[in-house]
């Protein structure tokens, strides 16, 4: 049997993890996780009802943050990978207005991970879509040249060992960006290769982490990569993606999940299979105002949390309880786009603090509880 280096260093890091773990619970910095929580023990077989009971609330986690773009080092602080980089090709980096609780840190501070899940927790959170951008490949010829996404593959090996040593009540998938030059034209080979390296270093190295969809792990892919026509019997592939066509996007964009920032389509916005994402805001003009150039006009929708955006989502949601099986948040952290719920530091005009991790905790108790969503005042 092939062993991935995940094997090879999981214990280590692991072992350095769990160390970490002790010391912040201790410390009182965060809620132990005893692996019994909701149920979830991580001795047990994976189930999609597993966590969240019916219709679990999934997180759509970046770990972009705080590297050096040259070295892939961990430095954090403000000018880091996505706290707005300086640079003439680092525009897609830039666009955040405000600091996080845990400062401008970097992704694979265990640390801050241990905060993150605890938050997480709160929130009622308990299945996280890990984006990732390869492991520094990111022209598939074999070498890795490409820093940053080794650093963000590093912190998803430091969270998956953070998880695992802690048993922190969490399930796991990945969600494969369009990383490569060109995601739609790549080959059928290169697919396979892409999927086997997820394979060997990640759900075949923490099997009891990851979260099962139609009885199999499940792997997410951005439009316009797509990785289900290899057919790997292994996993469930689902192919995500903005569609801007509106409501028929079901048969017009071939994805299995769509979501686009537009609340007039919220309610045909339900996938298939059961998916519904839903969003506190989305704003794209500080992305714009840092050098962003979009091949549209950049979105704002509730930028400043006034307009009830939030809620809306959740009482679509709330709306079709009956037709939905995965709640999908975008996003954890998003900061660029304005999209995420991780506590600020309550410092700008549009900031939040913790009021968007206390409101998706209520929404989401309200929406398993059958009961309508109440709508709560803003800080």
């Amino acid at each position: 049997m092939r062993v991935s280096r995940r094997h090879i260093i999981r214990r280590v890091v692991g072992s350095l993890a769990l160390t970490s773990f002790f010391v912040l619970a201790t410390a009182g910095c965060f809620t132990i996780f005893d692996g019994r929580h909701r149920g979830v023990s991580p001795a047990s077989p994976p189930s999609e009802k597993q966590v969240g009971g019916d219709a679990p609330l999934a997180a759509l986690m970046y770990l972009w943050y705080g590297f050096d773009l040259d070295t892939g080092a961990s430095r954090g602080g403000i000018g880091s990978s996505h706290w707005n980089t300086p640079g003439p090709h680092s525009a897609h980096r830039r666009g955040v207005t405000d600091e996080p609780e845990y400062g401008f840190y970097a992704s694979d501070d265990t640390s801050v991970i241990a905060r993150q899940l605890a938050d997480m927790e709160e929130a009622g959170i308990s299945v996280i879509l890990l984006s990732w951008w390869g492991s520094g490949d990111s022209d598939l010829d074999g070498v890795k040249e490409n820093k940053e996404s080794e650093a963000m593959d590093r912190a998803a090996g430091a969270l998956l060992d953070y998880i695992s040593a802690s048993s922190a009540p969490f399930k796991v998938a990945f969600i494969v960006e369009p990383y490569t030059s060109n995601p739609a034209g790549i080959t059928l080979a290169q697919k396979q290769t892409i999927l086997d390296e997820l394979w060997d270093n990640e759900y075949s190295a923490y099997p009891d982490l990851m979260f099962h969809w139609e009885g199999k792990p499940l792997l997410v892919t951005w439009a316009p990569l797509e990785l289900k026509s290899p057919r790997d019997p292994r996993l469930t592939v689902k192919t995500w993606g903005s569609y801007f066509g509106g409501p028929n996007w079901k048969a017009a964009s071939g994805q299995d999940w769509n979501w686009h920032p537009e609340p007039a389509w919220l309610s045909s916005m339900i996938s298939e299979d059961g998916v519904y994402v839903v969003f506190p805001r989305f704003d794209e003009y500080w992305l714009h105002i840092m050098g962003r150039v979009f091949p549209y006009p950049y979105r704002r929708v509730d930028p400043l949390l006034t307009e009830g955006l939030y809620e809306q989502t959740w009482q679509i949601a709330a709306a079709n309880r009956d037709d939905i099986r995965l709640i999908v948040l975008y996003a954890w952290n998003e900061h660029k786009e304005h999209a995420s719920i991780e506590p600020d530091k309550n410092i700008s005009p549009a900031s939040y603090g913790r009021s968007l991790l206390e409101k998706t905790s209520t929404y989401y108790r309200q929406f398993l509880s059958g009961s309508p969503i109440t709508a709560l005042g803003s800080d």
